[in-house]
């Protein structure tokens, strides 16, 4: 005999994903990984350029999970991971840790990076 059980969470909500941009200065106080085309923010070390105030990047909102999604106002969701025209994405575009790196690189001739978050 199957029994059927329901869980009812009447106060249950999902917030809209904010996105912000933080102005870093190199190095990054953070590590990152790319996953299928998309680029996670995996540890943030609290501890480095962080002005004097230990809990800088919390309160800035920079938090591990985290997706990237632009640097220097060059997007990584609309630029890479394109489709072909049989709707598959097309694999010359999927976004790499060497194109982050490279995106890194060109930008860490300013004074900062930019880079926006979701």
């Amino acid at each position: 005999m199957s029994q059927l059980f329901f869980v009812h969470f009447p106060k249950y909500y999902f917030d809209r994903q904010n996105e912000f941009s933080i102005d870093f200065a190199p190095p990054l106080p953070f590590e990152y990984v790319v996953d299928d085309g998309k680029c996670y923010v995996t540890l943030v070390r609290y501890d480095e350029n962080n002005q004097g105030d230990a809990r800088l990047w919390h309160k800035m909102g920079l938090q591990p999970g985290l997706r990237m999604i632009s640097i220097n106002d060059k997007s990584l969701t609309e630029e890479f991971n394109k489709l072909d025209e049989n709707g598959q994405v097309d694999a010359t575009t999927i976004l790499t840790q060497d194109m982050v790196e490279d995106l890194l690189v060109h930008a860490d001739t300013d004074k900062y990076i930019r880079i926006a978050f979701r």
